[in-house]
């Protein structure tokens, strides 16, 4: 199996501002293009073949800034869309929850109207399946969103779906996937392995 890179979208003015997202948009921050010229720097020494990424305009647009840099096409999938926080959507976190605490506390909880990470399970294993069966061929980027990109991580780790043990994943960091390890690059040229720890 080649590399698999793992990506969140570059930061919005909504991540800036604190609100909840889900499935609907924001434009990117300075800052959030800023790093994402730095993760190109980075991925450019990978010889990346293809970029997949979700539907959603941030992800898109964070993707389309490195495929025209490294001149690799684009495929949207659905299932990396990030999960919908329902009637939480547009809201300041501190308006629906208190301070700290996540907008699904547990692997099945949802907001109202929302979307669980169970709920997604289905989509992010077409995603998966469909990786698996191009990264024989492929050196593959994909770009998600924060829960989504949890959610993958899970079941591509089998990991266990406690809320307080689920990987986390800065804008600016990118995952590495193999079949039995996980590594880490960031936009600074930082590397690790195993989970990124805040």
């Amino acid at each position: 199996m080649k590399s698999i890179f793992l990506s969140r979208h570059a930061e919005t003015e909504a991540n800036r501002e604190g609100k909840i997202m889900g499935q609907s948009d924001s434009p990117l921050t300075e800052k959030g293009i800023s790093d994402t010229g730095k993760r190109i720097e980075v991925l450019s020494k990978e010889d990346i073949d293809i970029i997949i990424s979700s539907p959603l305009g941030r992800a898109l647009a964070t993707a389309a800034m490195i495929s025209k840099e490294l001149n690799k096409p684009v495929v949207i999938h659905d299932g990396l869309a990030e999960l919908s926080s329902g009637l939480w959507e547009g809201k300041y976190r501190h308006e629906v929850l208190p301070d700290k605490v996540p907008i699904r506390k547990s692997w099945h909880e949802k907001p109202p109207g929302g979307e669980s990470f169970y709920g997604c399970e289905e989509r992010v294993k077409r995603v998966i399946k469909l990786v698996r069966s191009l990264s024989m061929k492929y050196k593959i980027l994909l770009v998600g969103h924060g829960g989504i990109n949890q959610v993958l991580l899970t079941l591509w780790y089998n990991l266990s779906k406690e809320r307080k043990v689920l990987p986390v994943q800065p804008h600016n960091l990118i995952y590495i996937l193999s079949d039995h390890e996980v590594r880490w690059i960031d936009s600074s040229g930082g590397k690790g392995e195993g989970w990124w720890k805040p």
